[in-house]
C-alpha cells in the first residue's frame, strides 16, 4: 500500500506480518470501492427527490 498505514501503531505492533498484509490488502479494497462509488447522491445531484 502506498503512503502512510491506515492502521495505529500500537494495533499494528501487535499483529504478525501476514496480518498486517491482510488488513492492509483490505484497506485498499475498500478504498478503491469508495472511489468507484463516487461521491454520495442527493437531491442536488442525482434524480432523488427533495424529500430523500
Amino acid at each position: 500500500m502506498t503512503g502512510k498505514s491506515k492502521i495505529p501503531p500500537e494495533l499494528a505492533a501487535q499483529m504478525t506480518p501476514e496480518v498486517r498484509a491482510f488488513v492492509e490488502s483490505l484497506l485498499l479494497r475498500i478504498a478503491e470501492l469508495e472511489e468507484a462509488l463516487g461521491p454520495p447522491k442527493n437531491p442536488r445531484n442525482s434524480s432523488l427527490p427533495p424529500g430523500s
